[in-house]
């Protein structure tokens, strides 16, 4: 898939990565405090400071997903706001405007042939658009307009925050950096066309 290409998809996948393997660590140091705890060696003075330390183990597992949380929307927020700088139009990217001027009239096909020509001018799939409608032409972009990605970030950006350290959502990623997770895969294969590698975002 090429979503798995774009920049920021790695960065949600290496947050996510991390946060699972965080959570790894505290069960196995959970595990060895409790064993440590029952061991017939331990002082009550030791014991009694192993329950301290678990006691607050909860409230360390509720601040660490707030903060993985924050990191996934930090994330995607900066993908947003370079998706919003990509959609301003640029008279600099217009560059087949002689063409869309009306000296010539275009058909449906022109226009996607246009739009292939142009993939990943925002501002020429813009202009590609206002030309069809201005000659009630029935024809409709193929590339994924800016708020189509934003919306699609969004949605990402929701599955993977609602990721804890562990339960299912963990095991299916896990799986899935290994190469058998249908389940990831599934979701991302919705968002692949309209997230893409990100390539068009480059020049902002």
């Amino acid at each position: 898939m090429n979503i798995q290409e774009n920049p920021y998809i790695k960065r949600i996948f290496k947050t996510v990565s991390e946060h699972i393997r965080s959570g790894d660590e505290r069960r196995k140091k959970i595990e060895k405090l409790k064993t440590t705890q029952e061991s017939e060696h331990t002082t009550p003075h030791q014991k009694e400071e192993i329950t301290r330390e678990l006691s607050v183990m909860p409230v360390q597992v509720v601040n660490v997903q707030a903060a993985f949380q924050d990191a996934i929307q930090a994330i995607a927020d900066e993908y947003i706001e370079s998706v919003r700088k990509w959609g301003i139009p640029s008279s600099e990217n217009l560059t087949d405007a002689a063409v869309l001027s009306g000296a010539i009239e275009l058909t449906p096909d022109d226009l996607t042939a246009l739009e292939e020509k142009h993939a990943g001018n925002e501002t020429m799939a813009r202009a590609l658009r206002e030309y069809a409608k201005r000659n009630d032409l029935h024809w409709m972009r193929s590339s994924p307009s800016p708020e189509l990605k934003i919306n699609s970030m969004q949605e990402i950006c929701k599955y993977f925050a609602d990721h804890r350290e562990d339960g299912l959502s963990a095991q299916n990623f896990t799986l899935f950096e290994m190469g058998q997770g249908e389940a990831v895969s599934s979701f991302l294969s919705k968002h692949d066309a309209i997230i893409g590698n990100g390539r068009e975002l480059k020049t902002v």
